[in-house]
């Protein structure tokens, strides 16, 4: 499952250095303590095994995933800049504006979605926790897929979202709780930044 938003262009370019082959993968010991991005950064996960494909990381974009070990049960999370349709004057045209709806190339049964409107670092956001059943194959079974998601109006940059999520999939035995806890820490540890070294909400 991947949240899809439009990306605006207020990236800046990364430096190429040497045409020598890189791994394809961020391992979590090759991790920062914490890890900066353009308008954002987060605190390394508390728990081993995660790591980042090279691929998958971009200047206001990153997936972070969990290797289970099952063709069934996945488990990653993602960090990243979003777009809205136009500036918002309230908290409340907010989470109007900021509702996303869950997509996937295979069909989507949602089974239960609570929003909440909260505030991270002095800005608006919402919370959503959205259960869903899904099928990834017309002859494969039933999975679960839970999504926690927060989207939070950026302040640095107009119409800009923060969107930063984690997301479980797997057969109904395979939904564990540890990986549940290991998520809300890492959403935890995610900051929205006006740049690197000045997070939002703070004294400037």
């Amino acid at each position: 499952m991947k949240l899809t938003h439009p990306l605006v262009a207020i990236l800046f370019p990364f430096l190429l250095a040497g045409c020598a082959a890189t791994p394809s993968r961020i391992s979590y010991d090759e991790m920062a303590p914490r890890l900066s991005y353009q308008g954002f950064s987060f605190l390394k996960p508390a728990s081993t095994g995660w790591f980042i494909v090279r691929d998958e990381e971009q200047p206001a974009d990153v997936t972070l995933r969990r290797d289970l070990g099952s063709s069934t049960h996945t488990f990653y999370a993602r960090v990243s800049l979003g777009a809205l349709d136009r500036q918002p004057e309230t908290a409340r045209e907010f989470a109007k504006l900021a509702r996303i709806k869950q997509t996937a190339p295979y069909p989507i049964r949602e089974l239960s979605n609570a929003e909440q409107t909260v505030e991270i670092q002095g800005q608006w956001c919402i919370r959503t926790d959205n259960v869903s059943a899904v099928r990834t194959s017309a002859d494969g079974p039933e999975l679960r897929m839970v999504v926690t998601s927060y989207r939070c109006l950026h302040p640095a940059f107009p119409q800009v979202t923060l969107d930063f999520f984690y997301s479980e999939r797997g057969l109904p035995s395979e939904i564990s709780p540890a990986l549940a806890a290991d998520g809300e820490q890492f959403l935890r540890g995610v900051r929205i930044d006006m740049t690197p070294e000045i997070p939002a909400g703070t004294d400037q």
